[in-house]
């Protein structure tokens, strides 16, 4: 997950990411702070703000690439149709199979870019985007409940291969994901006046496209 946020990170971003790809993976694997009181799309503010910071004040890239992992994680977790799930008897039962069916293919898994998914660096609210996340895993939920449940019982994970729904819906949480952590890593990324400059989906809008190049 975290190579495929890269690819859709300008070339300056990605190079340096790579190069401290075991601070972003450490901050991918790091247990959740929740930030507080805070909701989530106020914890999601307040890391992207510290990233800002970070770049600002020349602090050693590994320390923000780890950040920049952890706020890939949080919204990793928010498009996870199991974690949307948890509280779905259903899906508690079929819990453990969808795990191992998305580790045995996730390989397979494709990247494709959502632009269903409401852009944070297009104008949308950061709760609009973790609302959209958390609202199709939800759905996602109870189509993977339906298919690994069969007249009572649980199919394994070995049942299904990459033409089944669990396939279809894991792709989609997975781009789904991607998609809306890329957004707010650029977004980060271009508050510290980073260069978006080959960044295949970075669109601003228009407002902050002429702040940054002094058009109007």
């Amino acid at each position: 997950m975290a190579y495929d946020t890269i690819r859709l990170m300008p070339q300056s971003l990605g190079r340096v990411l790579k190069r401290n790809e075991e601070a972003l993976l450490a901050g991918v694997e790091a247990p959740r702070s929740t930030g507080g009181n805070l909701s989530a799309a106020e914890d999601v503010e307040r890391r992207m703000a510290i990233v800002v910071k970070m770049v600002q004040d020349h602090q050693p890239f590994r320390e923000i690439a780890r950040e920049l992992g952890e706020l890939l994680r949080v919204y990793a977790d928010h498009a996870d149709p199991a974690r949307a799930g948890a509280q779905d008897p259903r899906m508690q039962l079929v819990s453990s199979e969808y795990a191992r069916f998305v580790e045995a293919h996730v390989s397979e898994v494709p990247l494709v870019y959502d632009r269903r998914v409401p852009s944070i660096l297009e104008g949308a609210a950061i709760s609009d985007s973790l609302a959209a996340l958390e609202l199709e895993a939800s759905r996602s939920a109870v189509r993977i409940a339906d298919a690994f449940l069969r007249e009572g019982r649980v199919l394994p994970a070995a049942s299904f291969d990459y033409r089944s729904v669990p396939f279809a819906e894991a792709s989609l949480a997975y781009s789904r994901a991607i998609t809306a952590a890329s957004q707010a890593w650029l977004r980060a990324w271009s508050s510290a006046n980073g260069d978006l400059k080959g960044a295949p989906f970075a669109r601003l809008p228009p407002s902050a496209s002429g702040k940054r190049t002094g058009k109007k």
